[in-house]
């Protein structure tokens, strides 16, 4: 994944590591705490007991900051995504119940793996909303959708599915926003959130097991 703005100053040793790992877990607190609105980098600064010049060592602005969480982020998804097609291609599909099997364990898998607590749900919620502010940080979330849809494709075509590239990549893209809605629609509500996807894991399964193949 690449960012328009990456940090300033990528840190090689590892007292500069921990310094610079210390400030975007500090930046994470802080969007879980008070959000997108209330994060600045003079803030950040105190937090991390720092100067301001020492954090512009690391990161240019703000922007640079929330770049390398969402990069963070989004690497780690795409990291167990790619895990799943790796081993799905040592698994055989010779009926129709195995292959609807791996698909609700995929599923069950990828969903559970995403948000496991209520930290991170803010988290997510308040990062995915820093993309939609902001023209570079949204070209990291262009970036995300084409992986997310290439994915499916190649996951389904795997799995045998009748439909072409442009249909699966659709419906890569409808169940991407269906996610993105539930966490942030459910971001001060965790359990809330447990219920909606529980539905939306269903859902999922449904489309990609009953409407992918003509069987």
């Amino acid at each position: 994944m690449k960012t328009t703005i990456p940090p300033r100053k990528v840190p090689k040793q590892e007292r500069s590591r921990l310094k610079f790992d210390k400030m975007l877990s500090i930046a994470k607190d802080m969007l879980v705490e008070g959000g997108l609105d209330t994060f600045t980098t003079e803030t950040l600064a105190k937090r991390a007991g720092t100067s301001i010049g020492s954090v512009y060592q690391y990161f240019p602005n703000k922007l640079s900051i929330l770049s390398e969480l969402i990069i963070e982020w989004r690497q780690d998804i795409e990291s167990s995504l790619s895990a799943i097609l790796d081993e799905l291609s040592n698994y055989p599909i010779d009926t129709k119940e195995r292959r609807n099997t791996l698909i609700g364990e995929m599923i069950d898998r990828f969903y559970t793996q995403t948000v496991t607590t209520p930290e991170q749900l803010k988290l997510h919620a308040e990062l995915f909303r820093a993309t939609a502010q902001s023209p570079e940080l949204e070209i990291l979330e262009q970036q995300h959708n084409e992986f997310i849809a290439q994915f499916v494709v190649h996951l389904m075509k795997q799995l045998g599915s009748d439909l072409d590239d442009k249909a699966l990549i659709d419906l890569a893209g409808y169940m991407y926003e269906a996610q993105n809605s539930v966490e942030a629609a459910c971001k001060y509500d965790f359990s809330a959130y447990k219920r909606r996807m529980e539905w939306h894991k269903k859902a999922s399964f449904s489309l990609l097991s009953k409407e992918c193949f003509n069987d």
